[in-house]
């Protein structure tokens, strides 16, 4: 039975086309013309029903049409991982961070030291789609989107990749995905937190890039005195005679004018 899972992954997420098998946009392809693949030979209806309610990932979806004349049609698509350019799948649109509870990335050690060597970051490779779970897979658990045997935990911040224009949408058995950039990569600069999967740190890991806290440190050597302070130390220059400045950090100290 393993074989025939993995072909139907594979078809069904990268190979329709090829196997001459038609596939919608939605990722849907007719449960007949599946069945009559000569790679899935033996494969019958109920085992395929079997298969799909027995996935611990909820990798798959049937779905029934009711088409012109009132026949019935049997779909089934994959719910996310398809290499297919023109194929979405049933995904929704994520707009703000509060609409999952979390974007992270399982992978392995040597996967992450490439990620450091290359600085670009997390990349999509063949799929059309990097992908997030929802939560951390354990050795006895399964969790969808990730691997349990995943060494690495990459967690994203959603709110600052959303900002910035990366898109992320929602499959309908709960994993996150991404495009990433035009290059298909989510950039370090996304990550808001690497750890190892029992909670330790990470060779190569410094912590989060905030590129806005160099410019607000720029910003603040540079400001000119809050509206008010200007005028109070040419004021305070003639009445005093001491002239005070205003430092980097705010404070206002004063010399004797000689």
């Amino acid at each position: 039975m393993i074989w025939v899972t993995r072909e139907l992954a594979y078809l069904l997420r990268h190979g329709a086309k090829s196997a001459g098998l038609p596939i919608r946009t939605d990722g849907y392809v007719e449960v007949e013309a599946l069945l009559h693949h000569k790679s899935l030979r033996g494969l019958d209806f109920a085992k395929l029903e079997t298969i799909v309610r027995n996935d611990s990932k909820q990798r798959y979806h049937l779905l029934k049409e009711i088409r012109r004349g009132g026949t019935e049609c049997w779909l089934i698509r994959a719910n996310q991982g398809h290499s297919i350019p023109e194929v979405m799948g049933g995904l929704t649109r994520i707009h703000w961070e509060w609409q999952v509870s979390m974007a992270v990335h399982g992978t392995s050690m040597k996967a992450w030291e490439a990620i450091c060597t290359s600085s670009q970051g997390l990349s999509r490779m063949s799929r059309n789609h990097i992908h997030f779970s929802q939560g951390v897979a354990t050795d006895d658990e399964v969790i969808s989107g990730m691997r349990s045997s995943s060494e690495v935990l990459i967690f994203i911040d959603l709110t600052r990749a959303i900002k910035a224009g990366i898109c992320f949408y929602l499959s309908s058995n709960g994993v996150v995905l991404t495009p990433g950039n035009k290059k298909g990569f989510l950039e370090p600069r996304f990550f808001s937190r690497v750890q190892l999967k029992d909670g330790g740190s990470v060779p190569g890991w410094e912590g989060p890039i905030r590129e806005e806290m160099a410019e607000s440190e720029e910003s603040v050597t540079h400001r000119s005195p809050p509206k008010g302070v200007a005028e109070w130390v040419s004021a305070s220059a003639s009445v005093t005679g001491s002239s005070p400045k205003l430092t980097e950090s705010g404070e206002i100290t004063t010399h004797k004018i000689s």
